[in-house]
């Protein structure tokens, strides 16, 4: 069974997904934060045979040249070097190329997620890769509006946009599918969050990095600009 290894963000690794999807095994995480928020939402996936926790890229203090990972796993993370040669190439097919299994990234790979609604629009806006998506357009709806995210990243948040939603803390990465699939539209930066929502295909609008635009939506219910028309149909 194949064995594939990931260490990169939270979000890298839901894109890194359709990989095992199109060739089933086993995961392992080499950092713990990832490895706790991710988890529970990996347990659930049918084509994931087990997550764990490892560090095998330590290298021998004898022969820094030599990488044990190549001889024992398939290596994710050389996606980082094709992403890093085209900024606008979708994260999906950067790993898909770094390991050279070909994936469809248009139709869902994120299961058995029940839908918990807390509020009609879910967001969520991390520190980096930002965009110039019109978040104000959401102060006429703030009643409808949830933030999921840390703490600092919503009075960020507040801040700069002048939109108070109500905060929604999360526990883990499932909790967090959960409550954007009980939303009706999803609104995000590149984020882990965006991920999520991507990989159910829940209707969401993507605020587009200016930086590395190699997110954009796949498939159906996806867009790249906030329109009030958008949103009221979302919301019927």
């Amino acid at each position: 069974m194949p064995v594939y290894l990931h260490n990169g963000a939270m979000g890298d690794i839901i894109y890194a997904l359709p990989v095992l999807r199109a060739q089933p095994g086993i995961l392992v995480l080499t950092k713990e934060r990832q490895m706790e928020f991710l988890h529970p939402l990996l347990a659930l996936q049918p084509y994931i045979q087990e997550t764990t926790l490892e560090r095998p890229w330590t290298k021998l203090k004898d022969d820094p040249n030599n990488d044990p990972v190549k001889e024992h796993y398939i290596d994710l993370r050389k996606y980082r070097n094709i992403s890093e040669a085209d900024y606008t190439k979708h994260l999906t097919l950067c790993h898909a190329e770094a390991v050279s299994v070909p994936v469809n990234s248009r139709t869902q790979w994120l299961y058995n997620v029940i839908p918990k609604y807390q509020r009609s629009i879910i967001i969520n806006r991390t520190k980096r890769y930002h965009g110039e998506l019109n978040w104000h357009l959401l102060k006429s709806y703030e009643e409808e509006v949830g933030f999921v995210g840390t703490e600092k990243e919503y009075a960020k948040f507040r801040k700069e946009t002048g939109v108070v939603p109500e905060w929604i803390p999360v526990t883990d990465a499932l909790h967090m599918a959960q409550i954007i699939a009980g939303s009706s539209l999803f609104l995000g930066n590149q984020s882990c969050a965006f991920a999520i929502a991507e990989a159910l295909k829940h209707p969401r609008v993507l605020e587009v990095s200016t930086e590395k635009p190699n997110c954009m939506p796949q498939g159906c219910a996806g867009w790249t600009e906030l329109t009030k028309e958008r949103m009221e149909l979302c919301l019927k």
